[in-house]
């Protein structure tokens, strides 16, 4: 799947759970899609990921979801907005040691420091 494909078939399932895009920009190895307000959303190596809302060590975390479900991600991405937007909190991870949500066996909330420069 190229960037614009990926970043293409996020569109649509973000614009059904209310978030309108500004644009994308997309090269041949990745691309990030521009949200009306809020963070962007970066797509590479078949995943998408955008910024968690906390930090780990003093750097933003970002949570990843694979590219190849779309729906999944829009839905994740409209959550995290309502559930938190824009708060920052510290390093917590869930009691249960998961990482995030499970739900039939499968682990919805993977996180990843990654760093970002902003041009």
């Amino acid at each position: 799947m190229t960037p614009s494909q990926a970043l293409t078939s996020l569109h649509g399932p973000l614009a059904e759970q209310g978030i309108r895009t500004a644009g994308m920009s997309f090269g041949h190895q990745d691309g990030v899609l521009m949200p009306h307000a809020g963070d962007v959303i970066g797509y590479a190596c078949g995943m998408f990921w955008w910024p968690a809302g906390r930090l780990r060590r003093g750097r933003p975390v970002y949570t990843i979801h694979p590219a190849a479900d779309p729906d999944g991600a829009a839905r994740r991405i409209a959550q995290a907005r309502q559930a938190q937007p824009g708060a920052v909190s510290h390093d917590e991870q869930p009691a249960d040691g998961s990482g995030g949500q499970r739900e039939q066996g499968v682990t919805h909330q993977t996180t990843m420091s990654i760093p970002v420069t902003r041009q």
